[in-house]
């Protein structure tokens, strides 16, 4: 029979892996029906792609496994497949904050006024945007290969004395510097692409602010759709950028917590997980409910459905 703790462990991770897989899917399929038909994507559109991507990964990798073992499944994975999962999950994780830095920066570059030492970067962005996603998913994987060197699918491991037990897999570090060490980095990194998305965040900010102030007596209506458009984009980075901040906030002081002790309960990595994955099932959301893509792509796809109904009715009537 689960246990209370168990009860509400499957039902949380259950929730952000029904959001999390078709709003990821979703905003993966939309873009993906764009590039094939009409052969372009803005900037925005490639980095919102990949930030689905990796989000799609990160809930797969962290939400299955959390499911199986809340309903007492054991011995999901051999130790080959506690090193393939956990740094899925690691990279997934690692993408998703720089894919989110990378989104905002780009915004902070296609909104900055012609006047700013920012706008030189508008026609640069393009051609050096995906030698810098190879670059963020090179990083990602060199700072999450301690999750292949240490993980493992045996029990016995909990015997060590720094591990992290994630009930389906254990990553068991070797001693104490192995352990704080590599706490220490993810805590550096994550903190590093924060700090950089909440600047870019404030800069966004301060132009739309200054921007509103200037066009307060302008009646261009042409004018106003251009402009809102972008402020809608932009408010939409800030969002995202504001909502990692807020998880990110929990999910390291609980890290911090988890490096600052010998051993850590169950119940602390479960928190932790969850918040650290609430992210990658929130995003798609926001991004599905205030992008004008996504949404004139799934009315035009329902309105196609209505009609082929009605004339399937039709025919055969």
């Amino acid at each position: 029979m689960m246990d209370l703790r168990a009860i509400m462990k499957a039902t949380s991770f259950l929730v952000l892996t029904v959001i999390g897989i078709p709003g990821n899917f979703t905003v993966l399929a939309v873009f993906s029906h764009i590039a094939f038909t009409e052969y372009k994507l803005l900037p925005t559109d490639i980095i919102v792609t990949n930030l689905a991507l990796v989000n799609f990964i990160l809930v797969i990798s962290r939400g299955f496994p959390q499911i199986l073992t809340a309903f007492q499944l054991r011995n999901l994975f051999d130790t080959f497949g506690c090193k393939l999962i956990i740094f899925a999950f690691r990279i997934a994780r690692a993408l998703s904050i720089s894919m989110t830095f990378l989104l905002s920066a780009s915004q902070s570059v296609t909104i900055s006024p012609a006047t700013s030492r920012l706008s030189f970067l508008k026609q640069r962005l393009p051609k050096y945007l995906w030698p810098l996603i190879v670059f963020f998913w090179l990083l990602s994987g060199a700072t999450s290969v301690t999750s292949i060197l240490y993980s493992t699918a045996d029990p016995n491991s909990t015997a060590s004395q720094f591990t992290f037990n994630l009930e389906y897999c254990y990553v068991a570090f070797p001693g104490k510097d192995a352990y704080e060490g590599n706490g220490t980095m993810y805590v550096s990194r994550d903190l590093t692409f924060v700090i950089l998305m909440a600047l870019a965040s404030i800069y966004i900010l301060f132009v739309l602010y200054r921007h509103s102030q200037q066009v307060k007596s302008i009646r261009n209506p042409n004018r106003n759709q251009g402009t809102s458009a972008e402020s809608r984009a932009a408010k939409t980075v800030v969002t995202l950028v504001a909502l990692y901040v807020i998880f990110f906030g929990v999910d390291n002081l609980i890290w911090i917590y988890s490096i600052s002790i010998s051993r850590v309960s169950p119940m602390i990595s479960d928190i932790r997980v969850f918040f650290s994955s609430l992210y990658a099932t929130v995003s798609p959301i926001v991004i599905i409910c205030s992008n004008k893509k996504i949404i004139n792509k799934l009315y035009c796809t329902r309105r196609n459905q209505v009609s082929q109904a009605v004339e399937i009715i039709f025919t055969t009537v």
